[in-house]
């Protein structure tokens, strides 16, 4: 009698599936529904594209793709790639060669970059609330169209890593890319060192080269910020733009003529950028500064620690400082002797 029960629950169940499956396809088998009663539909061009320009502010103009499992969602950027780094005025303040600080450290470290803010609040999961683009895409046929031409001409898409702008425009490239106007990048960027074989140096940065590539063919977009960076103790080659095979500035025609960067120039020592700023193709330069202070893993200081750290580079005419210092940083001591010269 058990089984019989169990076998007639199954049957049952899949007889349930079968009419809901028939269901489903008889009602997408259906014509669409113009929604022509619909006041919103009736409305002026004009007057709808300004309800949607209110509605994209408030969901933000500015708006994260993140790669999850295999897919794309959206949040939310809460940051000013334009603005100075928050992160390094708080060091500045405390007047000290080395902080220990945690959450300092933990943000100094974000593998999002300078978007760290925009990491805590996606692991807050504040940033996975409502938002207008979907429910309004999804209302009908004519407002889709209306609304998607909006976003892509309203919205400025933004990528964290160089992980998630290669995933998107080169590995598995789809319509989301192909239809991007405005493009927010922000790479943080390996760079191998000289003395390395070539092909070493090649395959260290082919994922970013290939990025470039893709970024040139792409005929719809309109403008690129891209918010350049390399790990602290390669940060002395990204100047480096006569070696071809650790050239980060690695722009064709076309993506030079709509591309602004954003790069640590050195204040200090203008000189060592100037190979950078004759490149050619010429494309728009935004200087940042330098970052004086890094996360610390050295294996000597113990915890969380934040140091301050010279810049690594040739000091020309003065034989008597430092030629390419190995580690990027100094000890308290000697960062104050070298800053006396």
């Amino acid at each position: 009698m058990k089984h019989f029960d169990v076998h007639s629950k199954v049957a049952l169940h899949l007889k349930s599936v079968s009419r809901r499956s028939r269901l489903k396809a008889e009602a997408i088998s259906q014509p669409a529904n113009p929604q022509s009663p619909s006041a919103l539909v009736r409305l002026p061009t004009k007057i709808k594209e300004m309800i949607f320009q209110e509605l994209w502010k408030d969901a933000g103009l500015s708006q994260h793709l993140i790669l999850r499992d295999g897919r794309f969602s959206g949040m939310k950027c809460v940051t000013d790639v334009t603005a100075p780094d928050e992160r390094q005025a708080k060091c500045e303040r405390t007047g000290r060669d080395e902080i220990w600080d945690p959450e300092l450290w933990r943000q100094l470290e974000s593998t999002w970059g300078v978007h760290w803010k925009c990491e805590e609040l996606y692991q807050s999961q504040d940033g996975n609330g409502w938002s207008p683009f979907l429910p309004l895409l999804l209302t009908c046929w004519e407002l889709y169209i209306e609304a998607r031409a909006s976003i892509y001409s309203s919205v400025t898409f933004c990528t964290h890593d160089l992980d998630t702008i290669h995933s998107l425009a080169v590995s598995y490239p789809n319509l989301i890319f192909n239809n991007i106007r405005h493009l927010q990048v922000t790479v943080r960027l390996r760079l191998p060192g000289f003395d390395g074989p070539n092909y070493a140096k090649k395959s260290a940065m082919l994922p970013w080269h290939q990025c470039c590539k893709t970024l040139e063919r792409a005929d719809n977009l309109e403008s690129v910020y891209l918010w350049l960076d390399a790990e602290p103790r390669s940060r002395l080659y990204m100047y480096k733009a006569s070696e071809k095979n650790i050239r980060c500035y690695n722009f064709g025609k076309k993506l030079a003529a709509k591309l602004t960067v954003n790069a640590p120039f050195n204040p200090n020592r203008p000189e060592g950028w100037d190979t950078v700023a004759h490149l050619k193709p010429r494309f728009t330069i935004h200087a940042r500064g330098w970052a004086e202070y890094r996360a610390n893993h050295d294996g000597r200081r113990k915890g969380e620690c934040v140091v301050r750290y010279a810049e690594p580079g040739e000091y020309e005419g003065s034989p008597g400082k430092f030629l390419n210092p190995p580690r990027g940083f100094y000890t308290s001591a000697l960062f104050q002797c070298l800053r006396r010269r």
